[in-house]
């Protein structure tokens, strides 16, 4: 006896899963029924993409996109994507294209006019695209190098770098580097306008420009510092920046002083000696003169008992002066006698001319270092009445 019942249960039980099959099956385009459907969904809900540098070359990388779901070209690896941009140093990709072989699958794909894809539907198949175009690349790297002149002035050395970008040259379009607008700020230096020749931007990025600095003249200026008359005198020296050179000697005097060095101000120690080793800065500077008073150290010959003698003092308007005079003894005036001054630093000594006085001024100023003597000889009615001698050291 046929069980009804049973059979029911049968028959919608089938028709519970045909209408499973059904839904399942109305998501899905024909080509995916190729080889167990279920099978495949469950085991990996997602499918690869190969992608090639070109038609002809071979698969560079894949990348998964999950099945049955709609994508649009910027999903699709960029010119930013790292295995894209190895495809063509120094290019961008414009597009990918679907290769040629997959033509049974481009009613799943959108184009553009070009024929690049802007849209796809992704199936359980594997689909293979390639970049059909490429364009000069707008930030291919290349180096800008600077240099500076060297001590000696007659080479460059390296200073800096700096890494810019600019787009691929290409024989239709050349496009080269921007040094010139990229200078630096190089203390004590001047970039060298002829020195930039901007190259062209390979697409491998190996380009370098360099750009030339030369070392800034910078003037010196050199300050009396109430020397060389009664107006301040000024003279120039010219130095380039950081290149040590001797100072031009001193071409200063001041009435009764020896010059001692220069300073870098109106007061102060010296800094440098005349004539020596000046670095300038990068600035103009200026070197004040300093003066000291001579180095005066004095001798005298003692006279005899109830003779004239003699003294010395400093003029107190002009140091570089010597006063000397004659002592008289007591009990006597100094108009009693005549005398006579004597340069006896010359054998035989030379008599003063004019000089007839109890007084007698020697100015010390252009006397270089040594010693000078001069000798006084008192008379009295004719008759030698003492005198001296005194005995100048003049030092540096």
């Amino acid at each position: 006896m046929i069980n009804l019942q049973k059979i029911k249960k049968t028959l919608l039980f089938t028709l519970a899963v045909l209408a499973a099959v059904l839904h399942f099956t109305s998501c899905q385009t024909e080509y995916e029924y190729d080889g167990d459907i279920l099978a495949a969904v469950n085991e990996d809900l997602s499918s690869v993409i190969s992608f090639k540098k070109d038609a002809e070359s071979p698969v560079a990388f894949t990348r998964k996109y999950k099945i049955g779901q709609d994508y649009s070209s910027n999903q699709l690896p960029g010119n930013d994507t790292p295995e894209v941009s190895n495809f063509n140093q120094g290019f961008d990709i414009t597009g990918w294209k679907l290769d040629e072989s997959a033509a049974e699958l481009q009613k799943y794909f959108t184009f553009d006019e070009d024929g690049y894809v802007t849209s796809f539907h992704m199936g359980i198949k594997a689909i293979t695209l390639y970049a059909a175009g490429y364009t000069a690349s707008s930030d291919t790297p290349y180096k800008i190098i600077y240099k500076t002149q060297n001590l000696a002035m007659d080479a460059y050395e390296y200073y800096d770098e700096a890494e810019m970008t600019g787009t691929t040259s290409t024989p239709d379009n050349p496009s080269y580097t921007d040094a010139v607008n990229n200078l630096i700020e190089i203390p004590g230096f001047t970039a060298l306008a002829s020195s930039i020749v901007e190259q062209e931007i390979l697409a491998d990025g190996s380009t370098v420009v360099e750009v030339l600095y030369n070392r800034n003249a910078y003037t010196l200026t050199f300050h009396s510092n109430e020397g060389g008359g009664t107006s301040e005198a000024l003279d120039t020296q010219t130095f380039y920046y950081g290149v040590p050179a001797a100072l031009k000697t001193n071409g200063f005097t001041r009435s009764g002083y020896s010059f001692a060095g220069w300073a870098t101000g109106r007061t102060g120690s010296v800094a440098f000696a005349n004539q020596a080793l000046y670095t300038i800065d990068a600035a103009d500077a200026d070197l004040y003169a300093l003066w000291t008073l001579p180095n005066i150290s004095i001798t005298i010959s003692l006279p005899g008992a109830d003779e004239v003698g003699i003294s010395w003092a400093p003029d107190t308007v002009a140091p570089n002066k010597i006063i000397l005079s004659a002592v008289i003894p007591d009990g006597h005036v100094d108009t009693e006698y005549t005398y006579k001054w004597y340069n006896s630093n010359t054998v035989p000594a030379t008599q003063i001319s004019g000089a007839v006085y109890s007084s007698y001024i020697v100015d010390t100023t252009g006397f270089a270092a040594g010693y000078y003597q001069y000798t006084l000889i008192a008379e009295l009615g004719g008759v030698p009445a003492g005198g001296g001698t005194v005995q100048i050291q003049v030092g540096d």
